[in-house]
């Protein structure tokens, strides 16, 4: 069991066919190795995971904490957030932790 993920996300992170909300994504003009990383990158999977973990912390998270808790390498999760953000799912707060950016669910109460 991992720390401080609750059993319903445990459960997710096992069983990624569950999650299933967006697609890996690459431009018309990226070069084949591009499209290649992007067909062989779970996105949906990732998404889903970020999202579930956002609503679980009202006061956010950064890219940092997310993948701690995780337990995903944060260079696998900061692709995703900008998407996330532009699907409206996600939002930055005014609020950074060690310099970080730190994001909550879209339309969250303070």
């Amino acid at each position: 069991m991992m720390a401080d993920v609750p059993d319903w996300l445990e459960q997710a992170i096992k069983d990624p066919d569950q999650i299933s909300l967006f697609d890996a994504m690459a431009r018309r003009t990226d070069p084949d190795t591009s499209h290649v990383a992007a067909l062989t990158v779970d996105a949906n999977r990732l998404e889903g995971l970020v999202v579930s973990v956002l609503r679980d912390r009202p006061r956010g998270c950064t890219v940092k904490e997310i993948s701690a808790i995780l337990d995903i390498d944060k260079w696998s999760i900061s692709p995703r957030m900008k998407p996330l953000e532009g699907k409206g799912l996600i939002e930055r707060t005014a609020e950074r932790r060690d310099r970080s950016i730190v994001w909550r669910i879209a339309d969250e109460e303070d």
